[in-house]
């Protein structure tokens, strides 16, 4: 059995045989088959044979439907088209005295980031031109309008169906580490998720929708760790379930929430918060993973002038650190730098100044 997918309001799940009379409430709904495409049934037990098929698919590990479910009330379904080269197009249904109310997006976009976790490149969903309404959720939910339209006859009516897509933009680094990358506005830096033996961790939370979504897709997330204080890096924190949350102590004064950190914490083997001096702000922690990639945040990000006895102390602590790599914050994936050429580049420009 899969693993109910909860949001703020709605829980999704596989259907089961207690959802029968509400399910066919909904294949049966007049205003529902307008735009959803059913096929035109009698009586209820005409429309019990798809909601079995529905119940079926959705306990299948290559199919994704799900009912959408209030208070233990069903009030939609989600299910997938088409699954094809990475790209799965998905469509919804929700019943129309539970419409207007935001529980499609909420629904849509906690199932596309669902499949952005399992791997999936893309997400497609399409509307029949005249509703609107269903291009507005797919517009909340991230995704973005497509080149990609057609016609479609459905109960003797042609309707001109337009797309819209949103690409996987998790990245990843070496074996443990999964991203969200950077935006400008607003102003959000990167979110890192780390896989550690027993326990998956966050470094920053971003200050970004997007960002939010990533973090509320992360499985059995119970830790975050604060790079500092600066909203792009601690936005959303406050949005999040997250039961502990790392800072260092100038975070903590600012946001008046976490756990401060004052001297190197082993999360579990390998996994390591470090405080460190900075130019760009006191109280920064920085995430060693395992001796390979260690996360820093903004850390040496500074207008001149700088305190060259702070600068010594920063370039001495990061000298000290056992990793391959230090990888800085706002373009991750150009600012990987090996560890002794970026300490000895970085007193370079110090020296410069």
């Amino acid at each position: 059995m899969f693993e109910p997918l909860e949001t703020d309001r709605l829980v999704l799940r596989p259907f089961g045989e207690a959802d029968r009379e509400q399910a066919i409430r909904l294949l049966r709904n007049d205003e529902i088959s307008k735009t959803y495409m059913l096929p035109e049934f009698e009586d209820d037990s005409a429309a019990e044979s798809v909601f079995r098929h529905l119940l079926s698919l959705s306990q299948q590990e290559k199919h994704f439907v799900r009912a959408i479910c209030l208070e233990n009330r069903l009030i939609g379904f989600l299910n997938d088209v088409e699954i094809r080269d990475g790209t799965v197009e998905l469509g919804y249904v929700i019943h129309p005295d539970d419409q207007n109310r935001g529980y499609a997006t909420e629904a849509l976009t906690a199932f596309i980031w669902e499949l952005f976790q399992r791997g999936y490149r893309a997400v497609q969903a399409g509307y029949f031109e005249e509703n609107p309404a269903s291009g507005r959720v797919m517009e909340k939910s991230g995704m973005h309008p497509i080149s990609k339209s057609e016609d479609i006859t459905y109960r003797g009516i042609v309707h001109h169906c337009l797309y819209y897509e949103l690409e996987n933009p998790i990245k990843t680094l070496g074996t443990h580490i999964r991203y969200l990358p950077a935006a400008e506005e607003p102003l959000s830096a990167e979110v890192y998720c780390i896989q550690g033996k027993n326990h998956t961790y966050l470094y920053d939370v971003g200050n970004n929708n997007q960002s939010l979504s990533f973090i509320r897709s992360v499985r059995n997330l119970s830790t975050a760790i604060l790079s500092h204080p600066h909203k792009d890096h601690t936005g959303n924190v406050l949005k999040t379930k997250i039961s502990t949350v790392y800072v260092g102590d100038r975070t903590q004064e600012i946001l008046n929430f976490g756990t401060i950190v004052n001297e190197t914490i082993e999360l579990e083997e390998g996994i390591i918060i470090i405080p460190c001096p900075s130019v760009h702000t006191s109280g920064s922690l920085l995430l060693n993973v395992y001796g390979e990639y260690c996360l820093i945040g903004d850390l040496f990000y500074h207008r001149p002038p700088v305190n060259p006895v702070l600068v010594e102390q920063m370039l001495e602590a990061l000298a000290g650190i056992d990793t391959s790599y230090f990888v800085s914050s706002h373009g991750c994936e150009k600012q990987i730098y090996p560890k002794d050429l970026f300490v000895a580049e970085l007193r370079k420009e110090f020296e410069k100044e």
